[in-house]
């Protein structure tokens, strides 16, 4: 099975198949196949109700449900990427004037609680490492759902080249030291929370972590605070030089 994932501004997209459904900007196909899998075991099934049930069958069954088993994983990914996605909206009223990192995985883990109430998610699970100082620590892990989330958050007294720079380090070395959990987590989530906007183009930050990673499927988000106005560099100093506290917004 073959998952595309593709991350921009205005959407995600997780491909299986030729059925697509959208929301919120986020976009996730599931393809036709397992229903009509299911739609000609019917058929078949009532054509033949005196079939004997020999070993092929046992082997059909299994097969049906290794793909109800990788459907289900696409939808919880898809879930937790709109969940990600909609991170300032839903729950920045939730974090403290003053917040870390700490108080945005706090509110994150009452959401995937919430979004996966029968699912054990995990709080700072232990990843081996293969080197001395051989451990580190993933935020979350849905074993059920084989997905890792890490969460990252930018800092407003930075700047925005620092913040982007520092970040991908961090992730690109987490990808490696992640490798361990390969038998467990196919799907890597990285989530950015960008509050400040300070990462300048966050399609390419995306679009740069995001992909098939050796074992991974690695789905980078970022997500911004949508109700700040974004300023050109050019916009920003007409407003300067003509004295004015407002800021002038990009032209389309």
């Amino acid at each position: 099975m073959a998952v595309l994932a593709g991350l921009g501004c205005a959407g995600v997209g997780i491909g299986y198949g030729n059925m697509a459904v959208a929301t919120g900007g986020v976009s996730i196909s599931l393809g036709a196949a397992w229903f009509s899998i299911r739609e000609n075991q019917q058929a078949l099934l009532s054509q033949q109700p005196q079939r004997a049930f020999y070993l092929s069958d046992e082997r059909d069954v299994a097969l049906d449900h290794c793909k109800q088993k990788s459907i289900d994983r696409i939808i919880s990914v898809y879930k937790i990427i709109i969940l990600c996605k909609n991170f300032h909206s839903k729950a920045h009223s939730q974090l403290p004037s003053s917040f870390k990192e700490q108080h945005v995985q706090d509110v994150l883990e009452k959401l995937l609680k919430d979004t996966f109430p029968n699912s054990n998610i995990k709080r700072e699970h232990v990843v081996p490492r293969p080197y001395p100082n051989g451990w580190s620590k993933i935020d979350f892990i849905l074993k059920c759902k084989a997905c890792g989330i890490e969460v990252k958050i930018t800092s407003n007294g930075k700047k925005p080249s620092d913040n982007a720079k520092e970040i991908f380090n961090e992730l690109a070395e987490d990808i490696e030291g992640y490798r361990p959990l390969m038998r467990d987590v196919k799907y890597l989530i990285f989530f950015i929370y960008d509050p400040y906007n300070k990462l300048q183009n966050p399609c390419g930050f995306e679009n740069d972590l995001s992909g098939d990673r050796g074992g991974f499927e690695v789905i980078t988000i970022v997500a911004q605070n949508p109700t700040l106005v974004a300023q050109s560099p050019t916009s920003k100093r007409q407003s300067r030089k003509g004295g004015s506290g407002q800021s002038s917004s990009l032209s389309p």
